[in-house]
């Protein structure tokens, strides 16, 4: 999705037509919803760390240092899982459960933004490595699930 586009924002647009008065920005919608649904800064603070997260080197494997988990990891060592195998299982987030999604295709539009800026901090924070970020669906028709991982890839 191109974050440029604002006619694509439902939400927004209402805030804008209720709004006509004045140029109404991303900026004031941001301030709107804030205070309207008096929504913590903690929470902007969460979403900066999902749009840049941040990584955890481990065992020459790189893993989203949010989502990280030792026992996942062992657990899927133990059932055969290894190397950039393990990346994508461990890296993998559900779009769906994370934020509230009216359709498949939003959720496709937010995992698709994603995709760009994790792989701009992945080569910001390992330069020398190729990594491989995929909006991934899997299922059918509305019990279709939106996820994002990434892996190293082999080049």
């Amino acid at each position: 999705m191109n974050i440029e586009n604002r006619e694509n924002l439902s939400d927004y647009q209402k805030w804008v037509s209720s709004n006509e008065e004045k140029k109404f920005s991303l900026f004031d919608y941001i301030h709107g919803v804030f205070s309207l649904n008096d929504l913590s800064s903690d929470l902007a603070i969460a979403l900066m760390n999902l749009f840049f997260p941040r990584f955890l080197l481990h065992d020459d494997l790189i893993f989203l240092q949010e989502e990280f988990s030792k026992k996942r990891y062992d657990s899927l060592i133990s059932s055969g899982i290894s190397g950039h195998e393990l990346e994508y299982w461990m890296n993998i987030l559900n779009i769906d459960t994370l934020i509230n999604c009216s359709s498949v295709a939003e959720g496709v539009k937010f995992a698709e933004s994603l995709v760009p800026l994790w792989e701009q901090k992945l080569k910001a924070d390992f330069p020398s490595t190729s990594i491989k970020v995929s909006c991934l669906l899997d299922g059918s028709g509305s019990d279709t699930n939106v996820y994002i991982t990434f892996q190293q890839t082999v080049s």
